[in-house]
């Protein structure tokens, strides 16, 4: 119960949960010694659905050809532990307090969401672990969001939009939610996955069309489908791979698989036996 009760402590920073803005996300940074400046390796991913699926794909394929990881997602499913993840483990709920009480002491008098403090919090531990490959799942969109701190990074994995959250928009559509998901990405690589429909992936497409990055689109840069026998078949410019069918439920699954396998084909060394291994590992 102490981590739960320091969590409902550092609430009380900010009278709202959500407030969208990077003033106090900057602010506590700095307090910090902005570690965000401080870590190289950098992987946002973005949207409203499929980031969690997609990050820990992503990680699974990286771990099985060597490179090690932070990951920072969000929601849990019982601890704030699991949310912190350096050098491929979790931390300790001893280690958690001891960050979150240092990061608020940094924090001082100063106002600042939940959410806000702790992924500042997930920066300052990871200066331990910076050469690191840094996977950071955003939050609720991603231009005021704290994941969009960084100046450069290795790639963005662009997930589902979907119509969702308008309560927090000034434009209450799905072209206001698009705005705020893709208007601040950085020029790198970006990998759009499966979106709902084609309208919506004709407007993320136009929403980047002044995006100086490598795009690459589900449907036209790679595919995957399911054979008759049982198989994957994942498709793009380096060839096919026959997969094994993975544990994870349900077709859109496959959809955020082949993001984070097409991801690391293009932008790190990985064999298809490692692409292989660690999409058998997902759970």
């Amino acid at each position: 119960m102490k981590l739960q009760n320091l969590v409902s402590k550092l609430e009380k920073h900010h009278k709202k949960k959500i407030d969208l803005s990077l003033e106090r996300t900057y602010s506590l940074l700095n307090s910090l010694g902005n570690p965000h400046e401080k870590l190289q390796n950098v992987i946002n991913v973005v949207g409203t659905n499929s980031k969690a699926s997609m990050a820990y794909s992503l990680k699974a394929i990286l771990n099985e050809a060597g490179y090690k990881c932070n990951l920072y997602t969000s929601p849990h499913l019982q601890s704030y532990t699991e949310r912190f993840i350096f050098n491929d483990k979790e931390i300790s709920e001893d280690d958690l307090i001891k960050l979150l009480n240092d990061t608020e002491e940094a924090l001082g008098d100063n106002e600042a969401t939940v959410f806000e403090i702790l992924t500042c919090a997930f920066y300052k531990y990871a200066e331990n672990y910076k050469d690191n490959i840094n996977i950071i799942e955003s939050g609720l969109f991603f231009r005021m969001d704290p994941s969009s701190v960084f100046k450069k990074n290795i790639c963005t994995l662009l997930g589902v939009c979907h119509s969702d959250h308008y309560q927090w928009l000034e434009n209450k559509s799905i072209d206001g939610v698009i705005y705020e998901k893709t208007s601040k990405l950085l020029n790198s690589n970006i990998f759009v996955n499966k979106q709902v429909n084609d309208e919506i992936r004709e407007k993320i497409e136009k929403a980047l069309e002044k995006n100086k990055s490598n795009k690459f689109y589900f449907g036209e840069d790679f595919n995957i489908s399911r054979s008759e026998n049982g198989f994957i078949q994942y498709q793009d410019e380096l060839g096919e791979l026959v997969l094994p069918e993975p544990n994870l439920l349900g077709e859109h699954q496959l959809y955020n698989i082949s993001t984070a396998i097409n991801a690391s084909r293009k932008l790190f060394n990985v064999t298809d036996d490692a692409i292989k291994k660690g999409i058998q590992k997902l759970i």
